[in-house]
């Protein structure tokens, strides 16, 4: 019994080794959190290139099944004025035929019009895209309280049908994020995004279309199940605060006139009207970066992150 109470009264754990203790697990927190956070980035970038990737083979295995592009993609396109039942002041103060305003970066894109009445640009975008499979898009609403899954409103838009429709564009930015003039800034904005050389791309002959992969593509039910959405880094950059899908760049022709390639700096055209051509996709993000995040660029980063860490 003397035992028993000895070892009843040295149980507790005296002040000298909870400060062990103590100081053992802040260590181990010390060593943790860094590990967190790089996880948590390097979950963000692995998922983005994998997401990115499997939509471009997606994409791609579509073409070769039905010989067109995929239809029915949402335009990134506000469908009407913002209203006060937005929920943020940049959607309750956005105009109509913008681009959607719950864009993580709306100074990527510009707008364009595409229609099938007085020959020229417009009616070439409208029939070029036309002729590879797209004629029907959905528009957004700058009202949702949900930007990813309830981004559009109402029943698709036919774009041939003679009235004239916004289309979302990759915009001229340069490599610090800001827009400047000069159709050749188009080219090394995709030139980054994809990893490609510059006179891959040619402002002069075509505008790059940029659409939103939703659930209501052609897509779902045909080469994949379910369009993805990014893995967000920050809550106020998740799906419901801002545009989450990944988007599809086409190649969309805008001239009929003949452009001779000049070597590293466009690729040139043919005359005539020529299909839209599916360019690649992308993340339509990247702040730091200054452009938009083709599936190599997302790649190169993501080893560059592995590499440093």
């Amino acid at each position: 019994m003397k035992h028993y109470r000895q070892m009843t009264r040295q149980a507790g754990m005296t002040l000298i080794e909870l400060t062990v203790v103590l100081l053992v697990l802040v260590g181990l927190a010390g060593l943790l959190i860094p590990f967190v956070t790089g996880f948590v980035g390097r979950t963000h970038d692995s998922t983005g290139t994998f997401n990115s990737a499997a939509l471009d083979n997606n994409i791609q295995r579509y073409v070769a099944e039905k010989t067109s592009l995929p239809n029915r993609l949402e335009a990134l396109v506000n469908v009407a004025a913002g209203s006060a039942s937005a929920t943020d002041p940049v959607c309750a103060a956005a105009a109509i035929d913008t681009v959607y305003c719950k864009m993580m970066e709306p100074n990527f894109f510009a707008t364009a019009v595409a229609d099938t009445g007085t020959p020229g640009p417009t009616t070439m975008r409208a029939n070029s895209l036309a002729m590879a499979g797209i004629t029907n898009v959905f528009y957004n609403d700058p009202d949702t309280d949900n930007a990813t899954f309830a981004s559009i409103t109402g029943n698709p838009v036919t774009l041939n049908d003679g009235a004239a429709h916004t289309l979302a564009i990759v915009a001229d930015v340069d490599q610090d994020g800001t827009v400047t003039p000069g159709a050749v800034d188009t080219q090394e904005h995709l030139a980054a995004a994809f990893e490609r050389p510059i006179d891959t791309f040619d402002a002069t002959c075509y505008d790059y279309v940029v659409m939103g992969i939703g659930d209501q593509s052609d897509l779902i039910g045909s080469t994949m199940s379910t369009a993805p959405v990014h893995f967000a880094q920050q809550g106020a950059m998740g799906p419901a605060n801002k545009y989450n899908r990944f988007v599809a760049i086409f190649q969309v022709d805008k001239t009929n006139a003949a452009v001779a390639p000049v070597a590293g700096t466009n690729a040139g055209c043919a005359a005539g009207m020529e299909p839209a051509k599916f360019i690649g996709a992308a993340m339509a993000m990247g702040a730091s970066a200054g452009h938009l995040w083709g599936t190599s660029h997302s790649l190169a980063h993501t080893w560059e992150n592995i590499a440093a860490n």
